[in-house]
């Protein structure tokens, strides 16, 4: 709807819009709306996964994710567009600050999200990015301003983990140790002290399972995921070596769990 919004105001179509007042004027010339039918010299496809099988990516018309999406770009031109973004190039310095300060919930609490920029941090190193996701393609962008630290990660396979590549690399950047992924045995009598449904906001829960002496969690509304012991009751989920889900046993059994995600810190209280 914004993206109309721009067209209608600019007199002219959104995708000519940010040709004419976004990629041109900042010589983002390898950046463009992603249009299907023009050929476009070092496109790359996008590729998925089937059953243990490369493929081509399902076709998505272009049309279809508009302004939500459907842009073309390239690791140089985002690296630019980062720093134009928060030099004032783009939009004014207030304009910026509105979408670096995080909006707050009428419970007071903060939703991690500005205007259009995910704020988090890395092991208190304060983040702004966020991350895209398409047909046959996945990406993260990630500025750390306290180091002035721009990561660009663009992969053309779905189920790749740009995110936690960023991360790895931000890791490397600022010292960080990147520590091993244990894959610890536990027996099932162990694993069930987790097992229970937990409430990580009104109607989010986290469902921790067991099922051939392995750990599952799986979210409201989302598929499961293996979680692997690392001791002490701590688990990294399959998807992401950069999440951890921190237990608090209370005598034979869990009370509450912490996600550990994206910077955030989310609480879990077992409802049942």
């Amino acid at each position: 709807m914004l993206g109309m919004v721009v067209g209608e105001a600019g007199g002219t179509t959104y995708r000519e819009y940010i040709d004419a007042h976004l990629f041109g004027p900042l010589g983002l010339t390898g950046s463009s709306y992603c249009d299907e039918r023009p050929i476009i010299p070092g496109r790359a496809e996008g590729y998925e996964v089937v059953e243990g099988q490369l493929m081509n990516d399902a076709y998505l018309s272009m049309n279809q994710p508009g302004a939500a999406g459907a842009l073309c770009s390239t690791v140089l031109d985002l690296l630019s567009w980062s720093s134009a973004l928060r030099g004032g190039q783009v939009v004014s310095t207030a304009s910026y600050g509105q979408m670096t300060t995080s909006a707050t919930l009428s419970d007071g609490s903060s939703t991690g999200y500005g205007f259009g920029l995910g704020l988090g941090s890395l092991e208190g190193n304060p983040r702004v990015s966020h991350g895209g996701g398409i047909n046959g393609f996945n990406t993260m962008l990630a500025h750390y301003p306290e180091s002035d630290l721009d990561v660009v990660v663009l992969s053309n396979t779905t189920g790749a983990h740009p995110g936690r590549i960023a991360e790895t690399i931000a890791k490397w950047v600022h010292g960080i140790e990147v520590p091993a992924v244990l894959e610890e045995r536990l027996a099932v009598e162990e694993l069930g002290a987790y097992v229970g449904v937990y409430e990580l906001r009104p109607g989010l829960e986290l469902t921790i399972s067991v099922r051939e002496e392995q750990l599952f969690a799986g979210a409201t509304g989302q598929g499961e995921f293996r979680l692997r012991a690392q001791g002490n009751h701590v688990f990294i989920p399959t998807f992401d070596d950069a999440v951890r889900v921190v237990f608090a046993v209370d005598g034979d059994r869990a009370a509450s769990l912490v996600l550990h995600q994206g910077g955030q810190e989310t609480q879990g209280i077992r409802v049942r």
